[in-house]
């Protein structure tokens, strides 16, 4: 995945640009990496919890558009915010529906699988 936490309304000073760099390598090494769950199950995780948070940012595409590569399908990535319309209210899964739907319709995604949606 790429630089999800790359966006930064100014540029970042070099301090901030390290921080980034341990974060990632802190988390995409030493977190995401760890036994017990599949990739699949990871990804579905990290998406919910964005959900969750309310993190509606380029942070939550680009982990929409990593879980469509791994192989995850449209349906099962607009599921998420079904099954956490209850616990997150209308709003906040709608959010993560639409940021999600602007992925499918990039020129990536666009004639992928999935034709339903």
């Amino acid at each position: 995945m790429p630089d999800v936490f790359g966006y930064h309304p100014t540029e970042p000073t070099q301090v901030e640009h390290e921080l980034d760099v341990l974060m990632q390598e802190y988390l995409w090494g030493a977190i995401w990496t760890r036994p017990g769950l599949d990739m699949k199950s990871r990804l579905v995780c990290a998406l919910a919890a964005r959900v969750v948070k309310g993190q509606f940012d380029l942070s939550v595409r680009r982990m929409i558009e990593g879980a469509l590569r791994y192989g995850l399908t449209k349906v099962e990535i607009m599921e998420i915010g079904m099954q956490l319309v209850f616990y997150v209210g209308a709003l906040s899964a709608r959010a993560f529906m639409h940021i999600a739907n602007t992925v499918f319709r990039s020129p990536e995604f666009s004639q992928t699988g999935d034709s339903e949606l």
